[in-house]
């Protein structure tokens, strides 16, 4: 069981930080990542979900050194999937706790194989969901490459730090045995950070786009200035050869 269970784990985990990244990776560096995750999986079991913050750390710089182009773009969008799978999961177990009432410690021991089948389907989902909104409709990878960089790595540390304090707060709540309250408070906590994150990215990139299209606009204004002052000298050459013709014929 527990074998299967971290393997869910990692599956789990894997597809939640992949399903955003500008690009598909090799089978091979999905495999990586998933050994990765049910290691910690496994140290999880003796050392509880604060183990989550080495997985979210190392997931990300996995995803960075694995990825050919937009390294921290892809990282951050690695920490961006993880949180979103943390916020799901506990939208899910506050569900659990809330509405159908079954203690979540014994919902984990009785139904967590076909919880892990649901909840691997429904990440499944999202994921396609979001990679078809934010690269088929919004077009992500246009705004991306107005980032400068220094941006860039603002925003991969404001998603790690993020990922991290996630974790603190799960493994408080395993402490405090996954009571209703607490499993409410992290999903406020969890979705208010992810409304801030998600107004930062968006204030940033309009931002971005904002000043390239100045400089854009920039440019062309000095374009039409030298047309305009190309076009003026050439008159003048015109004016003067004309000028010049004349003397010519009247002699």
């Amino acid at each position: 069981m527990n074998a299967l269970y971290f393997l869910f784990s990692a599956v789990i985990v894997v597809i939640s930080a992949a399903m955003l990244l500008t690009e598909r990776l090799r089978l091979w560096k999905y495999l990586l990542m998933m050994a990765y995750i049910f290691f910690i999986s496994y140290t999880a079991s003796i050392w509880g979900q604060i183990m989550g913050v080495p997985a979210i750390a190392g997931i990300s710089f996995l995803v960075m050194i694995l990825s050919k182009e937009y390294k921290v773009e892809n990282a951050c969008f690695a920490c961006i999937g993880y949180l979103i799978n943390v916020t799901i999961n506990n939208l899910l177990c506050l569900a659990v706790v809330e509405i159908l009432k079954i203690p979540l410690v014994e919902f984990e021991q009785t139904y967590w194989f076909p919880f892990c089948l649901f909840y691997t389907f429904l990440l499944l989902l999202a994921a396609k969901l979001l990679r078809y909104i934010i690269y088929d409709k919004i077009n992500l990878i246009g705004y991306i490459n107005n980032i400068q960089k220094p941006v860039r790595y603002g925003l991969f540390a404001n998603m790690l730090l993020y990922g991290i304090i996630f974790f603190v707060n799960v493994a408080s709540g395993q402490k405090a045995g996954y009571r209703a309250a607490v499993l409410r408070l992290n999903c406020i906590l969890f979705l208010i950070c992810m409304i801030v994150s998600g107004f930062l990215i968006v204030i940033t990139v309009s931002s971005m786009k904002s000043i390239e299209q100045k400089k854009a606009e920039e440019r062309q204004r000095e374009i039409t200035e030298n047309y305009i002052k190309t076009m003026e000298q050439i008159t003048e050459e015109l004016r003067a050869f004309k000028h010049d013709y004349k003397n010519i014929l009247v002699y």
